[in-house]
């Protein structure tokens, strides 16, 4: 057995009726859904780390049995004296699903994939002229400090002329930058950094202390209603009516987060300020749209169907090209 990425203890909330809360109904894009069992639904072998190598997955399965008692009082909608549990449960459901680690490593990879054309572009060999002429001029002075600043001038600047050609730097740069790029496991080194912020969500971080000042309750509906995704939390930020990753709104822009608990009942942290109201259907499609690869639910009815087909449409952290636009700025 794998790793839970999506706890069982939220994931048992959505088994489907006579499975006595060990099966859910499994909904991915390109297959027909099923009933499966919870302990095979969002887990993946070692993806907390090896046991005799790490004690991540022994943490994280403490912090399930430490959030048990919280999550089972929200799901009947009392909430009030589990606060601060319920602050760290949503900080880590956040941070520590598959969809947060293939969401950065595939951003990385596009720009890394970028790098080589946008270091090499005049805006940023321009920089680099400039910083190695300051670079050039201050070892100067400290080599010969006789020298006249003029002198030290025209001699860093004979040096760019003859040794930094714009056409010759352009290919430096650009063949340099390819070969350290594919000298990377960008899959490797966005499992240590994932699993370094996980290590974090056992503190009360930033985030956290964010939550704590949000009032929270629970959306509780007689049928059920609610979907669980793989991107786990969704967010509601402010001027904007369109629900996003929790991981792309700023503090500032943060106005609500939504986790399905149960297939009955969404739990939601609203800032002070705000007033909103989720819809069901807009939830739902947020969940299964900003999922990569699946979503549970207890019933199997056309509503869930037609959800099926929203899997990994809006999953990307950001579109290939905002993330270049960023490499080129």
């Amino acid at each position: 057995m794998g790793d839970h990425y999506l706890p069982q203890v939220l994931l048992k909330g959505f088994a489907a009726s006579g499975s006595n809360g060990m099966k859910a109904y499994l909904f991915r894009s390109e297959a027909e859904p099923k009933l499966v069992s919870i302990k095979k639904v969002a887990q993946e072998h070692s993806f907390h780390g090896r046991r005799d190598q790490s004690d991540l997955e022994l943490k994280m399965s403490q912090l399930e049995s430490h959030y048990a008692a919280a999550i089972r009082a929200a799901r009947q909608g009392e909430c009030g004296n589990y606060v601060p549990e319920l602050c760290r449960f949503v900080a880590n459901i956040s941070a520590r699903t598959r969809n947060v680690r293939e969401g950065f490593s595939g951003a990385v990879e596009v720009m890394l994939s970028a790098a080589p054309d946008a270091l090499s572009t005049d805006k940023h060999l321009k920089k680099i002229r400039n910083q190695a002429r300051k670079t050039a001029m201050r070892n100067l002075r400290e080599k010969f400090p006789a020298l006249s600043p003029r002198l030290i001038r025209l001699k860093v600047d004979l040096l760019l002329k003859d040794e930094m050609g714009k056409k010759d730097m352009s290919k430096f740069i650009k063949t340099g930058v390819q070969q350290v790029v594919s000298q990377l496991d960008v899959p490797e080194m966005t499992m240590k950094a994932h699993k370094q912020a996980l290590s974090n969500t056992f503190k009360d971080t930033e985030r956290v202390e964010l939550l704590k000042s949000f009032s929270w309750a629970v959306d509780l509906r007689a049928e059920p209603t609610w979907i669980l995704g793989d991107v786990g939390c969704i967010a509601k930020l402010f001027n904007s009516e369109t629900l996003c990753n929790v991981l792309m709104a700023g503090k500032e822009e943060l106005e609500a987060v939504c986790l399905p608990i149960s297939d009955k009942a969404l739990l939601i942290g609203r800032s002070p300020q705000s007033r909103y109201q989720p819809d069901a259907k807009r939830v739902n499609q947020a969940s299964a749209g900003l999922s990569q690869d699946f979503f549970v639910a207890s019933v199997l009815t056309d509503g869930e169907r037609a959800l099926k087909h929203l899997i990994g449409l809006r999953s990307r952290l950001m579109s290939d090209d905002e993330l270049k636009r960023i490499m080129q700025s």
